[in-house]
């Protein structure tokens, strides 16, 4: 008996079932007559996800199929655990939810937690193969972390490379339930899982289909002109004015600019050249006059050597030794507007495109690989919302 699987899937910014298998004229015939869509990008047969259409699918196929619901039901389970979490943090409950009374509980638990001697080899030739594909300081850090949860949690008894379908999915839910995940960080036990089987096991493309959550569309933080200036003038620091200066005048990353050696800057062609940023990617920006003035007045007090910023003992400057100036810039400038200094980058795309540069140029100068990813300035645009007038103007309310 020929086995179709229902999966969830999201196509269109709709919830839809998915119908996979047989793949003949007659069953065709049968979907199209329960009333299924048929998308080709997807190569398979869609339906409302709604119960009614579900019944009716069950009833259709239940005399001539054996029917697999398990990944619906995982990522139906995982979608209504993700809305209850979002739900809970919009009402900014105080009392601590019995989620992270366990997760307290399971923090000490965990920490007593050794490998066994067939883990902590796995885990061992898990690092390796990570360094040996390249993969970057954070990537492997987070990928490891999240293969070590696992790893503990099986315990000595449990194998890792045995673990099935079902039995990965339940870990997912775990973690959701019990260590309250959010999207991203459960998208990256995703991909620490998968790595470990494909690059591992050499089982090629994951064959588990593991559900992955949608994630939510965050518009950027960004600040107004003024705003930036006021933090800027405020900071005295020669050393710290400068790092912000960059962070905003060439839309660099916190970890491209503590990143920068002083040989980066190029004031014959008035360019910085970003060196193995994001995704390994060289790049330059333009270097603003304003900004070499400000260079030149820091490296004649600092005279830096190895690193442009350079902290206690000549080592690179620390990741949130900068975080923290910009959180004393802010509190300085009156600023109470959450977010770090990604922010500054964030206001560098936006005012560019105000100002009407091409959205290529952006990309280009933020170094993104994807278009999609600069698009999401377009939201946040003064320029492009100020040209949008609102059906109200039309109307006639007579005078005040």
């Amino acid at each position: 008996m020929e086995t179709i699987c229902i999966k969830y899937l999201e196509h269109r910014n709709q919830s839809w079932m998915q119908v996979c298998g047989g793949y003949n004229l007659a069953f065709n015939q049968i979907m199209k007559k329960a009333g299924g869509i048929y998308t080709r990008t997807h190569k398979s047969w869609l339906f409302p996800c709604d119960r009614q259409a579900y019944e009716r699918i069950l009833a259709i196929l239940k005399n001539g199929y054996r029917i697999d619901i398990s990944h619906l039901k995982s990522a139906l389970q995982m979608k209504k655990l993700l809305q209850q979490g979002r739900q809970e943090k919009a009402t900014g409950n105080e009392n601590r939810s019995a989620v992270e009374k366990y997760r307290e509980r399971q923090t000490k638990k965990e920490s007593s937690l050794v490998l066994s001697e067939a883990h902590e080899k796995a885990y061992s030739e898990y690092i390796r193969m990570l360094l040996l594909r390249g993969y970057s300081k954070n990537t492997i850090r987070n990928y490891c972390t999240e293969l070590r949860l696992l790893l503990r949690m099986l315990g000595e008894k449990r194998n890792i490379d045995d673990l099935n379908k079902e039995q990965i999915h339940n870990y997912l839910l775990w973690l959701i339930m019990n260590k309250g995940y959010g999207e991203a960080q459960l998208n990256t036990a995703v991909n620490a899982i998968k790595f470990y089987f494909e690059q591992l096991l050499y089982k090629g493309r994951m064959t588990f289909d593991l559900p992955r959550p949608k994630k939510p569309l965050v518009l950027p933080k960004v600040h107004d002109l003024k705003r930036v200036e006021k933090m800027i003038k405020s900071t005295t620091n020669e050393k710290h004015k400068t790092m912000l200066m960059l962070a905003y005048g060439c839309g660099l990353r916190l970890s491209e600019v503590i990143a920068l050696r002083p040989e980066d800057i190029d004031s014959a062609r008035m360019v910085i050249n970003v060196k193995r940023a994001k995704g390994k990617k060289d790049r330059q920006v333009v270097l603003p006059d304003v900004l070499l003035h400000q260079l030149r007045k820091y490296y004649t007090a600092y005279r830096p050597k190895k690193w442009l910023f350079e902290g206690q003992g000549g080592e690179q400057y620390g990741y949130r030794s900068l975080q923290m100036v910009f959180q004393q810039a802010k509190q300085r400038a009156g600023i109470h507007m959450k977010g770090g200094i990604h922010t500054l980058r964030h206001s560098y795309a936006t005012h560019l495109l105000e100002k009407g540069t091409d959205i290529r140029v952006i990309q280009e100068l933020l170094g993104h690989h994807s278009i999609k990813t600069t698009m999401r300035y377009t939201h946040v645009s003064r320029a492009q919302i100020a040209k949008v007038k609102s059906p109200l103007d039309e109307l006639d309310f007579g005078t005040a």
